[in-house]
């Protein structure tokens, strides 16, 4: 089978991409920190802006799992350009029906709280299960807690050690209304392979 891990992908290592799709081709685009092993079957990329050039990766490999990971499983992660990488590549799924895509994205968009944050959460959303209507694609989009790791560079908790190791003040930005929740993406891995072999469209 051939897996495509596009998005906010600095969460993923070596270990959880044997462990999560063992005799798999697998292509990472978007983690600079990961190293193409082509032992392991592994192909890693930047994330590919030219759509011709996202084009010939499709072309090349017949995809039939996706794992998009949205930038709002950083806390205070880049909130621009996603909605125009998931649109380039949910077009690119229309011609296979055997595509299964899983959009995992943050939990913004369950508060009861209208911020420009909540509103892009929501469209990128939106997006993901309207392209899945459209062209018959077998989308699913799974909330959950924001991330952390000790090694991403792009992490909310790293940028906050940074800042301590420079004597500097930490200031954390948050709704009154809503309560600080991180996990260590492994924690996540065994409900993340159920989700990859659960058939029902557009599950959240």
């Amino acid at each position: 089978m051939e897996v495509l891990l596009a998005g906010n992908t600095g969460y993923v290592t070596e270990t959880f991409i044997e462990e999560s799709f063992p005799e798999c081709d697998v292509v990472v685009l978007g983690n600079e920190m990961l190293k193409s092993n082509r032992k392991k079957n592994i192909l890693s990329r930047p994330f590919i802006k030219d759509e011709k050039e996202l084009k010939e990766i499709f072309e090349t490999y017949e995809f039939e799992r996706i794992v998009y990971f949205s930038n709002y499983l950083t806390m205070h992660g880049r909130m621009t350009g996603e909605l125009e990488q998931l649109r380039q590549i949910l077009q690119l799924c229309k011609k296979n029906k055997e595509i299964r895509m899983l959009y995992l994205t943050g939990q913004e968009s369950i508060y009861n709280i209208t911020s420009g944050k909540t509103l892009l959460v929501s469209a990128a959303e939106n997006v993901v299960m309207e392209y899945g209507n459209m062209y018959q694609i077998n989308t699913k989009i799974l909330r959950i807690p924001h991330l952390y790791s000790a090694v991403y560079t792009q992490d909310f908790f790293i940028s906050c050690l940074q800042r301590q190791k420079k004597a500097e003040k930490l200031f954390l930005r948050n709704h009154r209304n809503k309560i600080f929740i991180f996990y260590v993406w492994m924690i996540w891995q065994n409900c993340f392979i159920k989700y990859m072999t659960i058939g029902e469209k557009n599950a959240v």
